[in-house]
């Protein structure tokens, strides 16, 4: 019981984080996320990458961002709902779908915020979700080869 109630906390709590993120506007979102991509475009740049490097940094930040946000939130919520029906598909399919709900709501967070809701975020939220799954089968496969 105590498992469960601190998974499905973990899970309030994460979706908070995220929901949190999209209600900060422009201005407070893009300086969350300055440091990040200033390091990015150091590497970059120090690789000799002739491109753009600070549109390169600020996609691959803000969007790997998105990518780990709904990864955890799909481990997580994988782990509530195997805990509660003990069923491996079973989970999987509905932290699948939890989880692609919440970014889509999160997206439409953003409308609130004046950022703009946008379906190809949903698609690279989405990404998280199948390597949050991916992880968890091959976490199982190992488990089951070694038993």
């Amino acid at each position: 019981m105590k498992k469960t109630v601190a998974l499905v906390l973990a899970n309030l709590a994460w979706l908070a984080f995220i929901f949190s993120n999209s209600l900060k506007n422009r201005v407070d979102s893009a300086d969350q996320s300055e440091a990040a991509e200033g390091f990015l475009r150091r590497i970059l740049s120090a690789l000799g990458f002739s491109g753009n490097t600070e549109a390169v940094a600020e996609i691959a930040v803000r969007k790997a961002a998105h990518i780990f946000e709904f990864f955890v939130l799909c481990f997580l919520m994988y782990l509530l709902v195997s805990q509660l029906c003990g069923q491996h598909r079973k989970a999987c399919l509905l932290a699948a779908i939890v989880s692609v709900l919440a970014a889509a709501v999160d997206e439409s967070l953003q409308l609130i915020s004046n950022r703009g809701a946008s379906v190809k975020d949903v698609l690279i939220d989405s990404v998280g979700v199948v390597i949050a799954l991916a992880l968890v089968a091959l976490v199982r496969r190992i488990k089951q080869s070694k038993a």
